[in-house]
Formats: structure tokens, sequence, C-alpha cells
């Protein structure tokens, strides 16, 4: 009914709208979905994330490789040490952006 959000240190709540629980329902599944991803992808996940665990980008990731026209140099996983499900930590943060202009960079030369 409500998740977290805001700053370290600063919690707020908001309510979860019913149209994003029914996203849910209609989700085909990470294969369905990879499959019809036809653009460079860069998945940027936390390691200390108590939201939805890392492991779960590890496999997105392997999905994603096995099953989107892309293949494996179409989707790049940027691994944020310690960083939470918002990235919240200022470092955290700058790390995901230079991470994702590096690899943007990278992507479209």
């Amino acid at each position: 009914d409500f998740y977290p959000v805001g700053c370290q240190g600063i919690p707020e709540k908001k309510r979860l709208d019913v149209s994003y629980l029914d996203s849910y329902a209609a989700f085909s599944g990470p294969v369905e979905t990879a499959k019809r991803i036809k653009t460079p992808t860069i998945l940027v996940h936390g390691t200390a994330d108590k939201h939805v665990p890392f492991d779960h980008a590890t496999r997105l990731l392997k999905c994603m490789q096995s099953h989107s026209p892309m293949g494996h140099e179409g989707v790049v996983l940027l691994k944020i040490e310690g960083g939470n499900h918002f990235l919240s930590s200022k470092k955290h943060f700058k790390q995901a952006q230079r991470g994702i202009i590096a690899n943007l960079s990278r992507m479209c030369t």
C-alpha cells in the first residue's frame, strides 16, 4: 500500500497507484519483454538494494543477452557497489551517472 521514498535520513511514504499494481498483472515476463527490446540498454542496480535483490539484475542481464535482438553487446549491467534501491547517496548517484555516460559514449561510437 505504501512504499518508502526520499533521501537518506528523510524517509517519506507515498501511496501506490492502483494502475501501477495492475501493470504487474499485464507483465508478459522477462523473456517476452527482452525479445521486444531493440535498443542498447544499460541496467543500473545497487548491491545494497533492499527492495530488489541484486541477483534480479544479473538474471535480467542474462535473459536480455540471450533473448534480445541486441545480444551481449547491447545490454550492460552497471553495478553500483553499496548503492541502495534509490541510489540516494551522492557518491552512488555520481557513480551511476559516470557509468551511464561512459557506456552511452561507448555505445554511440
